[in-house]
């Protein structure tokens, strides 16, 4: 079934508890969350976050990593605003196109 025939309620869209997402809470507030890889050692999450500056509302790309070892979670030097690039329709469908050549 195509994501626009269903309501976004029946919408599976897995995520942690905001409190959970190690982001720099002087810059920003989660308002929702994405988890798109959750495991032991790495964690991938769209984040939908609120500017304590006062310059709004941006969709963030984070990675974290968890060593072997160490009881928290590790910013992996990927925090990225992807508001006006990535979530862009077009791109988006770019971006499928490219994974189904890759494969093929």
């Amino acid at each position: 079934m195509c994501l626009s025939e269903q309501s976004m309620d029946d919408v599976f869209l897995p995520k942690s508890d905001l409190d959970e997402y190690p982001i720099n809470r002087d810059y920003y507030t989660p308002l929702d969350a994405l988890d798109l890889k959750k495991t032991k050692q790495s964690w991938i999450a769209l984040l939908y976050c609120e500017s304590t500056k006062g310059y709004g509302t941006s969709y963030r790309l984070y990675m974290w990593r968890n060593f072997k070892g160490q009881s928290t979670w590790k910013v992996a030097l990927c925090n990225i605003s992807i508001d006006d690039n990535i979530l862009i329709p077009d791109n988006l469908k770019r971006i499928i196109m490219f994974k189904q050549k890759a494969r093929n």
